[in-house]
């Protein structure tokens, strides 16, 4: 499909067709292995990523009150139970 060169700082370029293929935009990341003398990147897409922060948003939702006198309460609880002698 395409060659890279390692570069200066270890940087590799991916050819276009190989980021065209994955569907890849700048930023995008991946977690890089090894197998043998192959090196194996695999790349979370974008749809993967927003998936994960969807799944997780709300998960703490009302642990800390619920409304915003709650958690402020909670904060300052919280604040004042610190030992700050050692500060």
């Amino acid at each position: 499909m395409g060659h890279v060169t390692v570069r200066q700082r270890n940087q590799i370029t991916l050819p276009p067709e190989v980021v065209e293929a994955l569907g890849l935009h700048v930023g995008d990341t991946g977690e890089v292995s090894v197998q043998g003398n192959a090196v194996i990147i695999r790349f979370r897409s974008r749809e993967a990523a927003r998936a994960a922060v969807e799944r997780a948003y709300g998960a703490l939702r009302g642990v800390w009150g619920t409304t915003h006198e709650e958690i402020q309460a909670t904060i300052d609880r919280d604040r004042a139970s610190w030992n700050r002698e050692g500060i």
